[in-house]
């Protein structure tokens, strides 16, 4: 009886410091090898259907040693500790002997053969091996306890079967799992999430090597993706990111890259970088704008950097040459597109382009002092002839309108031909009306004044009605001076006192308007004081006209206020401005 009681105790005290054993200092190796364990990822993208989901592989290759005589449980128990830039979580351990295990069934086999051996029929046989049973007992259920202990605080990392778990307190996490500033998911069965995830409406990816979810831009292919930094959902649709604008497919959420439709606008998308397009893009030999503020594709007019563009309402192509909108023309710069203004040369013609509208020029235009024509179809330049309504006009190669005397013709200050300069002599109103035009054309061009002009010829040809004036056209009564045709007619001089009849010879001209010129000519170069240039007013000239390099223009001692007198009485001073 002693010695099963100290048998007894002996198996109960080596029980209970295997159990104290396995309790303080099993640890498990895990199943990878720190030093042999290499993993591979391979990442396939589908863009196919935008519901589809890419497909990630994953192939871990791990080299484990495992204790294939042990009875302990050798599932990889791996250290929770984890760095933010590991890839895998290994851990090492230190693995107890299993003999301590076996020596508890060794012991308690022996104990029952020991006790077998020494059975016999009585009282105290039976309590011998009742006491040894029971010891036995308490030995089997001590090594079931130490088994179930061992597994019930399993914690942190574990890789089974190349798939990652996480344990605490002895059981495995599903669902979401916050590392540091990481996140990690487990599905229902454990497993770590290494790819695509769909929670509910949102979609979530991870990596495939170290489980994080991602966050930020994601590279997959030729595809970006991008996943919000905080609750880590992939975006769509539109995205601000360091200050430049993204679109993200709605249901495939890849970077949109190149032309984008957005119900009645356009957007435009760099093809390598993503970032919606603002201003100007050129693509092959066209160009388009993009509002700077909303990204849309502009059409229609617009004002950029002080200068007019136009851009086609379907296509948004910037406008280059004619264009034409309703009954008006407009040119753009074939290299620029700018709207033109002002002058344009096609060829061997001219345009003109109105400087605040752009619209091409038709039928008549000033500019400055001169007169221009532009066709009222085509909008060319006139040179040449032009026969307005009835009235012929003339073009210089410049395009200015011809007035005055040019290349043999008469023409009036608005530029109509004069086609037959006559003076029919039916008084000094209609003498005036019939020459006061021309004078102005003719005073205009040599400096003097119009008004002197008229009342002269008015005064010395009887307004018009004279012989010298009706034979030779000279309305001046100017002198012969040895050149060209005269003629010789009886006139009035004033000496000694009195008015007396001569006859003298007049140069004799083939039209009035060269009577002008030629008088124009004479106050020029034998009258100059007479002329705008040195007399400020009207009177003065008149007056003046006694100061000639010659003498005096007439002997007449009130010439000079009687012309005055017939300019003031009808009005000629008008033709002077």
């Amino acid at each position: 009886m002693g010695l099963i009681n100290n048998k007894l105790a002996l198996l109960m005290g080596t029980t209970v410091a295997i159990t104290s054993t396995l309790l303080t200092n099993t640890k498990v190796k895990a199943d990878t090898d720190a030093n042999s364990s290499s993993k591979e990822v391979t990442v396939q993208n589908d863009n196919q259907s935008t519901n589809s989901i890419n497909t990630q592989k994953v192939t871990l290759q791990n080299q484990s040693t495992k204790n294939e005589d042990s009875s302990v449980d050798t599932k990889s128990v791996v250290s929770n500790t984890e760095t933010s830039n590991d890839q895998s979580s290994t851990g090492e351990a230190n693995v107890t002997s299993t003999t301590a295990q076996n020596s508890v069934e060794s012991s308690s086999t022996n104990s029952y053969a020991d006790t077998s051996k020494t059975l016999q029929v009585s009282d105290a046989s039976r309590q011998n091996v009742n006491e040894s049973t029971q010891a036995l007992t308490m030995s089997r259920r001590m090594k079931a306890s130490v088994k179930l202990v061992s597994q019930s605080y399993k914690t942190g990392w574990v890789n089974t079967n190349n798939n990652w778990s996480y344990y605490q307190q002895g059981k495995k996490v599903t669902g979401w799992l916050q590392g540091g500033n990481d996140w990690y998911y487990f599905d229902q069965n454990g497993k770590m999430a290494t790819s695509w995830l769909q929670g509910g409406n949102d979609w979530y990816y991870f990596n495939p090597t170290s489980g994080r979810m991602q966050k930020n831009w994601l590279q997959g292919g030729n595809d970006w993706y991008y996943f919000n930094p905080v609750s880590g959902h992939m975006q769509t649709k539109w995205l601000k990111n360091n200050n430049k604008w993204y679109y993200l497919n709605p249901t495939s959420g890849r970077m949109q890259k190149g032309w984008l439709q957005g119900g009645n606008d356009w957007y435009y998308f760099d093809r390598a970088s993503g970032d919606m397009k603002t201003s100007w893009l050129q693509g092959g030999n066209d160009w388009y704008y993009f509002n700077p503020v909303s990204g849309h594709m502009q059409t229609k007019w617009l004002k950029n950097n002080n200068k007019w563009y136009y851009l086609n309402p379907t296509s948004g192509r910037m406008q280059k040459g004619w264009l034409q909108g309703g009954n008006d023309w407009y040119y753009f710069d074939r290299a620029s597109g700018d709207m033109k203004t002002s002058w344009l040369q096609g060829g061997n013609d001219w345009y003109y382009f109105n400087p605040t509208s752009g619209r091409m020029q038709k039928n008549w235009l000033q500019g400055g002092n001169d007169w221009y024509y532009f066709n009222s179809s085509s909008g060319r330049m006139q040179k040449g002839w032009l026969d307005e309504k009835g009235d012929w006009y003339y073009f210089k190669n410049n395009g200015m309108m011809a007035t005055g005397y040019y290349n043999g013709y008469l023409f009036s200050n608005s530029g109509k031909w004069i086609s037959n300069f006559t003076l029919t002599g039916l008084g000094a109103k209609d003498f005036i009306s019939q020459i006061g035009e021309v004078a102005k054309i003719v005073a205009d061009e040599y400096g003097i004044y119009a008004s002197m002009m008229i009342a002269q010829a008015g005064l010395e040809s009887g307004w018009g009605s004279s012989m010298l004036s009706q034979q030779a056209h000279n309305l001046f009564g100017v002198k012969w001076s040895g050149k060209g045709n005269y003629v010789t007619m009886p006139t009035l001089e004033y000496y000694g006192g009195a008015y007396h009849t001569v006859n003298a010879p007049f140069a004799a001209y083939n039209t009035y308007y060269e009577s002008l010129v030629g008088y124009a000519t004479m106050i020029k170069t034998r009258f100059p004081k007479s002329t705008k240039s040195y007399s400020p007013t009207y009177q003065d000239a008149a007056r003046n006209l006694r100061n000639g390099i010659y003498g005096t223009y007439a002997t007449d001692p009130y010439y000079a206020s009687k012309l005055i007198s017939v300019i003031n009485t009808y009005g000629l001073y008008k033709y002077d401005i």
